[in-house]
């Protein structure tokens, strides 16, 4: 791998944090179903943010039009693919950012998040009447 491309994904990486071992360490909530999946949370942390009303609804399916999508010859179904996959990564970026909204408005049982320090700067200096209760 070219040492340029190398470090571009090495400096992305670094700005990137799995929200899952902070939603497990800070929230629950029964409609998870025992899950932490963003397909779990999202619904009882945004309620009417669904994934339903889209052609490509979950991971899986993502997985098998990305692949369709890199083989397929016909223009029109690549456009359809795109479309459909641009449509859920959209709504997954939208989703991680509502649920990161939420969790730095939360406070954990110490009143102390526990968010990796970037995301915690987030958290800091919010007046209580914006904490979620």
């Amino acid at each position: 791998m070219d040492a340029c491309i190398w470090r571009a994904n090495r400096d992305a990486r670094r700005k990137l944090w799995d929200l899952l071992p902070v939603l497990r360490r800070n929230v629950y909530h029964p409609d998870f179903g025992g899950g932490y999946s963003l397909k779990k949370v999202l619904p009882a942390l945004v309620p009417g943010m669904w994934y339903e009303d889209l052609p490509v609804a979950d991971g899986s399916q993502a997985g098998r039009a990305w692949v369709r999508l890199v083989s397929e010859s016909n223009p029109g179904e690549r456009a359809r693919l795109r479309e459909s996959l641009s449509a859920y990564c959209a709504q997954d970026t939208i989703a991680l950012a509502c649920v990161l909204d939420i969790l730095v408005r939360l406070p954990s049982s110490d009143n102390e998040l526990r968010l990796p320090a970037p995301l915690n700067a987030l958290s800091r200096g919010r007046p209580n009447s914006e904490r979620v209760h």
